[in-house]
């Protein structure tokens, strides 16, 4: 098929063919390359523009997501708060410690002249009289701790028998030296009582608080009575370790 081009054209024996004046003949594959040179650019053009588009999208999700904002302090990141850890002082005793200078420290006994070592939280004693008999101390189970006027304080509570059908309970402190817990004063809490808990209120200068909650008896009633009834006592101590009733 060929077509003649002109600035008069006409249509004869239905052939698609056009008669033209002046004829320039266009081959159909010339017209076809030119189509499709035409065609395949718009698609490069297309692409590009697409490729374009999807570019800057995935900028500006780049910068809301993870790029640095001046504004913001953390600049993107997310900052994990992290705590300081506590301060401790290397000076304090701790629990076990204090424990095991208590179960081997030497006490002096009340009201006789007699002193003991523990050995494990326990320890005899001679005590002199008309008949020489044999008493003895345990260390309870109750105990505090406080750091004042630059020293440490240790109360405990200890049980004593001198030889008789009594056990006698006090209160007893102690100051921390380099040679270990000394012991300063002791205080009666009462006879064959149970203590049920002690509590050390130190402050940073001066006397201090202490308090014991105990289980004793009615008044009149019989050392083989169980102790029932509730009571609390405070005491002061002092700034050297003595041991004031309130």
């Amino acid at each position: 098929m060929s077509i003649y081009y002109s600035g008069d054209c006409s249509i004869s024996n239905l052939h698609l063919s056009f008669v033209c004046s002046k004829s320039v003949i266009l081959k159909p594959l010339e017209v076809r390359e030119k189509f499709m040179n035409k065609t395949t650019l718009i698609i490069i053009l297309l692409v590009v523009g697409l490729l374009l588009v999807l570019w800057l999208r995935g900028g500006d999700e780049a910068t809301d997501n993870g790029s640095p904002d001046p504004d913001n302090e953390t600049n993107g990141e997310v900052q994990e708060e992290t705590e300081e850890p506590e301060e401790t002082d290397d000076s304090a005793m701790d629990e076990d410690e204090v424990r095991a200078q208590l179960e081997s420290a030497t006490v002096t006994v009340p009201d006789v002249d007699s002193q003991v070592t523990l050995e494990g939280g326990e320890g005899s004693f001679e005590v002199d009289g008309t008949v020489q008999t044999e008493g003895f101390a345990i260390l309870g189970d109750k105990f505090q701790v406080a750091e004042a006027n630059g020293e440490t304080y240790v109360l405990a509570h200890m049980s004593f028998n001198t030889g008789g059908t009594g056990t006698f309970d006090y209160l007893v402190s102690f100051v921390q030296s380099d040679a270990g817990l000394e012991q300063v004063d002791a205080e009666i809490l009462g006879d064959s009582i149970i203590v049920r808990s002690l509590e050390f209120n130190a402050e940073s200068e001066g006397s201090m608080q202490a308090t014991v909650e105990i289980y004793t008896r009615e008044e009149g009633e019989s050392i083989s009575v169980e102790p029932t009834v509730e009571e609390t006592l405070e005491f002061t101590i002092t700034a050297e370790g003595e041991i004031e009733t309130e």
